[in-house]
């Protein structure tokens, strides 16, 4: 049987995007109870699973230019700042990373690591 997580209410109208940009119609099944959100399916988690992993890859291959050091860091470090922040913008994005690992996006490691520097460290390709 497929696991479908109990997502809180609070990230509602976020499941709700993903949900739409799949499929109109089934944006009207979700909804709350107890805090949770309810009438997300396996075909919805699959979908978000992989919006996310996409908007990942989208990033680890922007990054890895600043990573290797041939992109304008400084460029590079403004238009991503949100990252490095404690926004909730920045936050999902560091969560997703931790639980899909951190080895396996080591471009936005290294830049959610690097903080204020503004040379990007060696990549380690080990």
């Amino acid at each position: 049987k497929f696991y479908i997580p109990q997502l809180p209410v609070a990230l509602l109208d976020d499941v709700r995007g993903c949900v739409e940009f799949y499929d109109r119609d089934a944006v009207g099944e979700l909804g709350e109870r107890d805090g949770a959100i309810i009438g997300l399916t396996s075909k919805h988690i699959i979908q978000m699973r992989w919006l996310m992993i996409d908007y990942l890859n989208t990033l680890e291959a922007t990054l890895m230019f600043w990573w290797q050091g041939t992109a304008n860091e400084k460029l590079m470090e403004h238009e991503f700042s949100f990252l490095r922040s404690e926004s909730d913008s920045s936050r999902p994005v560091r969560h997703l990373v931790e639980a899909f690992g951190e080895n396996n996006f080591p471009a936005i490691n290294a830049f959610l690591k690097a903080g204020a520097q503004r040379t990007a460290p060696e990549p380690d390709f080990h």
